[in-house]
């Protein structure tokens, strides 16, 4: 068991030991005696005595209750709210999900194409040999299988990632600003801008 100081609903501090009132209880008795002056020599001075009470503002509380713990109507107690996250930590959560959205696919026609780092750098790969040989052809092993493309087919499948890519980090750019703006200030206004700047 401990102790804390409540102010406003809040426990602004915490106390393993009781925080007691001093109140003035019956007073001690005052001892004195008469100096040879006639002066009145007190020897022990009436005083006040702990009253033996919890000081307003504290109360008993479970050991689970800490500082910043508010108190409910009912007399339940609730963590603090998680404090909201800064600007910083808001662009982290949205470059996360860019790179999430990036890296994630896309379809064009029936190919499902990957589009983690790795497989843009081979549709980039394909796409420079396309520019560079009309003629060319090859097998193509998408997220759903073997296709064969010619080089037009290719350089439609390179221009899709690009614009994949592209579209993910403009929308990126999109709600980082908006962030800057203090227009979007928690991770599912993040997630929600993000799905709106994408188009959906």
């Amino acid at each position: 068991m401990k102790y804390a100081l409540v102010i406003d609903g809040i426990a602004r501090t915490i106390s393993k030991v009781p925080v007691w009132s001093v109140a003035p209880q019956e007073a001690v008795e005052e001892i004195a005696e008469m100096g040879a002056d006639g002066a009145t020599i007190i020897l022990q001075p009436a005083r006040a005595a702990v009253a033996g009470v919890i000081a307003d503002g504290w109360i008993e509380v479970e050991d689970d209750v800490f500082a910043g713990y508010v108190r409910q109507d009912d007399g339940a107690w609730s963590a603090p709210p998680a404090p909201a996250p800064t600007p910083d930590e808001l662009k982290t959560h949205l470059a996360s999900i860019r790179f999430d959205a990036e890296t994630g696919g896309l379809t064009v026609d029936t190919m499902e194409i990957a589009t983690d780092r790795d497989s843009q750098g081979k549709v980039l790969a394909a796409r420079v040999k396309a520019g560079a040989d009309a003629d060319f052809t090859t097998t193509w092993k998408a997220l759903n299988g073997w296709f064969a493309l010619n080089a037009a087919a290719i350089v439609a499948m390179s221009d899709a990632v690009l614009a994949h890519v592209a579209a993910c980090f403009a929308a990126e750019e999109t709600v980082a600003l908006a962030i800057n703006a203090g227009e979007v200030t928690t991770r599912a206004a993040v997630d929600a801008a993000f799905a709106a700047a994408r188009g959906g």
